[in-house]
């Protein structure tokens, strides 16, 4: 292998794809033919023989500009590109699958790339474009998010280009895009208490987010036993679940991605995200859009004003809105039995710097499912 600094090595892959793709503002590539580039640009079987965590990393994400958003494979969409700090810390070890205890609740970034490494070429060739055409009929809600989360106006045209998204732009295109508007209610929610339970296994966070999801579905619930959904998550498999199985089952299994709900989830990075962004993007997402966020800290004390304990990686649901103070409602799967009824709640109101600081707190993800 090429010796130099890691932060060399990440400019370079990035400076490659963006070559390979053409900056943003290009538009002489189809988005067929830039798709075939980035995913000729995939790792070979050779490449991928004996690669370390780090090293699988640094070969198998590539991030790409779509409709102006960056898009990374097998990571999600992320302004910073692959100088994101969450991705860096990824890319330099050893915060890999077997360092790691078997009852963490979230799957490190490696292994979903383990198991899409250890697929034959054609398969893996085959799941990165699939996974770039879902990100290019998903950019449409990225984008309206970031002007949510900015409060600026949607770019011209936003209807025409995204006409699955037209009933969402009640405002015109050239104001600012902001929340619902007059909310009429004190507090909006999304999950019902008696279609929650507490986690049943110390590493079910994602199965028990996964069965709330499914269970309070709008138009048609489904519920499923825990262990269900972590055959359909591989957490059993794997003793932990990977964030993309979430969205993937999210968006496969219940309605909450429709577009008269929140659109197709899509992994996103909260990395830069401020106070601000966090109230806006929730505030939407809850009232507005009157759906469920996947969230993904990190809990402690020193992050949580009511969890008693630490978790590692973690999987909890930004459920409910409160109105007055602008603070949110936690479907909390942890604290019941699996951790020694330290909080046995199934809910839990948090203010807004606590989720920001809790889901930063996770430096080895750093992104949410919306």
């Amino acid at each position: 292998m090429i010796q130099s600094s890691i932060p060399a090595r990440l400019g370079m892959a990035s400076l490659l794809v963006a070559m390979a793709v053409g900056a943003p503002s290009s538009a002489s590539a189809s988005p067929a033919a830039t798709a075939a580039r980035i995913v000729a640009a995939s790792p070979s079987d050779a490449q991928l023989a004996g690669a370390t965590d780090a090293d699988l990393v640094r070969l198998a994400v590539r991030c790409l500009p779509i409709d102006g958003m960056t898009y990374c494979l097998h990571w999600g969409w992320d302004p910073q590109g692959l100088g994101s700090p969450a991705l860096q810390r990824q890319a330099t070890g050893p915060a890999d699958a077997t360092s790691r205890a078997a009852s963490t609740g979230d799957a490190p970034l490696t292994a979903g790339l383990r198991a899409w490494a250890a697929k034959p070429r054609a398969e893996r060739d085959a799941a990165e474009r699939a996974e770039l055409a879902e990100a290019r009929a998903a950019v449409g809600k990225v984008i309206y998010a970031d002007a949510v989360a900015k409060a600026k106006p949607l770019p011209a045209g936003f209807a025409a280009r995204y006409p699955h998204l037209a009933s969402w732009t009640q405002r015109t295109e050239a104001g600012a895009v902001s929340d619902a508007g007059t909310l009429a209610e004190t507090f909006y929610e999304t999950i019902r208490y008696d279609r929650a339970k507490k986690q049943e296994k110390g590493h079910y966070c994602g199965p028990t987010s996964m069965q709330a999801f499914a269970w309070n579905d709008p138009k048609a619930s489904l519920y499923k036993s825990q262990t269900y959904w972590a055959g359909i998550l591989h957490t059993d498999t794997n003793g932990s679940t990977w964030v993309y199985d979430l969205k993937d089952a999210i968006n496969k299994y219940t309605h909450w991605d429709d577009s008269d709900y929140a659109g197709t989830y899509v992994v996103g990075s909260i990395s830069s995200w401020t106070n601000t962004d966090w109230t806006r993007v929730l505030q939407w997402h809850i009232v507005t859009r009157r759906a469920p966020v996947q969230l993904h800290p990190k809990l402690s004390p020193s992050v949580s004003s009511y969890y008693p304990g630490t978790t590692s990686g973690h999987f909890d649901v930004g459920e409910g809105w409160y109105v007055n103070g602008g603070t949110v409602s936690i479907f909390e799967p942890a604290g019941g039995p699996a951790q020694n009824n330290i909080y046995t709640s199934l809910f839990a109101t948090e203010t807004i710097n606590n989720i920001r600081l809790a889901n930063l707190a996770n430096t080895d993800q750093r992104n949410i499912a919306y």
